[in-house]
């Protein structure tokens, strides 16, 4: 099962993803991949432009 960020945007649709999850727990093995919390990687991206660090593989290690 796969989340997107805007499925873990606040606290209740972090609830709302945690009852999907238990509910398909009980009935499967199951993998749960979330992506960042809606707008978390957006303001990654901001700091590093601010830094104004040139392109690297740190940059791209911090927005994964």
């Amino acid at each position: 099962m796969k989340f997107g960020g805007t499925s873990v945007a606040d606290i209740q649709r972090i609830v709302n993803v945690s009852e999907i999850i238990k509910k398909q727990y009980k009935k499967n093995k199951i993998v749960v991949v979330l992506s960042a919390m809606a707008g978390a990687t957006n303001k990654l991206q901001n700091y590093i432009d601010e830094i104004s660090f040139p392109a690297s593989q740190e940059n791209d290690l911090i927005i994964t």
